[in-house]
């Protein structure tokens, strides 16, 4: 016949036994366990058994316990608060539960009598002020053991945590040799469950955008860990100089001044906070972030915005879309002038790059892909929208095409040449990474030109204000924010956070 355990549902507490009476009724091996535990939770702890096991006999010489030498009496039960029914007579272990009940005192019996009893005690362990308990309702012992080893190790590995943070940028690798370290798609997904399984990451936020890739992660301090992660990355297969890893106090001041947009390749720009947030969304709809990266963020967030506030008068604020827009208005007007234009795209990039374009007083044909995006009464005047099914179509109507979606595969590849007439420039440019548009399509004998971000940059050298200048003061402001990682830090080790 086959076995089928007892299986209770049960009320999880952390009972206060700290100076209170105890009792412990048998010496054996089973009482031990129940010994222990009561003399770690401070409880006063007695012990009513004619003989002591070996272990329960160590501790009394400890004078950790009160030991009644003699047989169980039914008046040794007055003032106590918990019982604890342990002898190797289950007869005798009921009638002690029974009478516990009729003088309301918790009790449990360690025996077969246990499914009558008031609690169970789960599988548990302690790190300093830290217990984790795990209970299976009394189903499988064994299994509560089993994780409650793995979440031990796993504790040890927190108490080494920190902040960590590893990319790449546009400051470090060209375009060509940066893309396909980017992330989107099933790519994304893909990268982020095996970061998701790896021991010792704990947290992490992977943030893509058209000028960087990295992960804002906590790491448990392991060389090892650090290993995995930079070839899950891929980073492995790039020189030293290539690609940043910062820990601790400076992942935090790093993502400070990124999140204030003073990386970016329009120093001052918005759009990054938008992509922070973004990230840090995504990670946590699929459990990859929790309360740390979140406190992390939003204490970021906070300092970068006391940067902006001190920065802004220092910088013009111009964004990527501003570049866009200007560099084609400049190349066109000296050629053919700029009648239509279209916008591939509807996200936070192109939405922008199709205002700039309206502000201009251009026409626009813009392209959607799954979703149709809103526009109000005085959009619609100057704003024509259509599928991405009948871009072909459309791409002879317009002087220039500006590309920013997500898409990880190109929109537009040399086998489009022949829908681009041959009688007028046509001028492509791409803010998406990976690319959208394929550098084979760059065939200016021919009427068609492609630029990506990195020719951007080299076109657009801004003269801006000393940029050691506000880096200096954004360190300063960091620095006098420190307080904000030290509650961080100080939330993941053994001790308690600064209040």
């Amino acid at each position: 016949m086959r076995y089928v355990p007892v299986v209770k549902n049960t009320f999880p507490v952390s009972l206060i036994l700290e100076g209170k009476s105890c009792l412990v009724v048998g010496g054996g091996k089973a009482a031990v366990w129940k010994i222990e535990n009561l003399l770690t939770a401070g409880a006063a702890v007695t012990v009513i058994s004619p003989e002591l096991g070996e272990q329960a006999a160590a501790l009394h010489l400890e004078s950790r316990f009160t030991w009644i030498k003699r047989f169980y009496s039914e008046t040794d039960l007055e003032g106590f608060s918990l019982v604890y029914c342990a002898t190797p007579d289950a007869d005798l272990n009921r009638s002690i539960l029974e009478q516990c009940r009729q003088k309301r005192i918790l009790c449990c019996p360690v025996d077969r009598n246990w499914p009558e009893g008031d609690f169970m005690t789960p599988a548990t362990f302690r790190k300093d002020e830290l217990a984790i308990s795990i209970s299976t309702g009394g189903a499988s012992c064994r299994r509560s053991r089993l994780i409650k080893q793995s979440l031990s190790r796993h504790v040890d590995l927190i108490d080494s945590a920190d902040l960590i943070l590893i990319g790449t940028s546009h400051s470090y690798l060209p375009l060509k040799k940066r893309e396909p370290f980017h992330l989107a798609g099933k790519k994304l997904d893909s990268t982020g469950n095996m970061l998701h399984h790896v021991w010792g990451v704990h947290e992490f936020l992977i943030l893509n955008t058209c000028n960087r890739v990295e992960i804002l992660a906590v790491v448990s301090n392991d060389s090892n860990v650090y290993a995995l992660v930079q070839r899950i990355l891929g980073f492995d297969t790039l020189d030293r100089d290539e690609y940043y890893i910062h820990r601790g106090w400076d992942a935090f001041s790093h993502s400070c001044t990124l999140m204030a947009g003073l990386f970016s390749q329009t120093p001052g720009e918005n759009h990054i906070v938008a992509q922070v947030k973004e990230a840090l969304h995504m990670a946590v709809q699929s459990s990859w972030a929790g309360v740390v990266l979140e406190d992390w963020i939003s204490r970021a967030l906070g300092v970068s915005k006391k940067i902006r506030r001190e920065s802004s008068p220092l910088l013009k604020n111009i964004e990527i879309e501003d570049v866009a827009v200007e560099y084609i208005y400049r190349t066109l007007e000296k050629k053919q002038g700029l009648r239509k234009a279209m916008v591939i795209g509807t996200g936070i990039i192109g939405t922008g790059v199709l205002e700039k374009f309206l502000i201009r007083n251009i026409p626009v044909l813009w392209c959607y892909h799954r979703y149709i995006p809103g526009m109000t009464a005085s959009m619609k005047e100057k704003v024509e929208l259509f599928s991405l099914a009948d871009l072909n179509k459309r791409i002879a109507e317009c002087d220039c095409a500006v590309t920013a979606t997500g898409s990880s595969e190109y929109l537009l590849d040399e086998e489009h040449l022949e829908y681009f007439p041959e009688d007028k420039q046509t001028l492509l440019v791409d803010l998406s990474l990976p690319r959208n548009i394929s550098p084979e399509l760059n065939r200016p004998e021919q009427g068609v030109e492609v630029f990506d971000l990195d020719d951007l940059k080299h076109w657009f050298r801004r003269e801006i204000a000393d940029m050691d200048h506000i880096m200096e003061v954004s360190r300063k402001i960091i620095e006098e924010n420190k307080d904000s990682y030290e509650r961080i830090s100080g939330s993941l080790q053994s001790r308690h956070p600064r209040q």
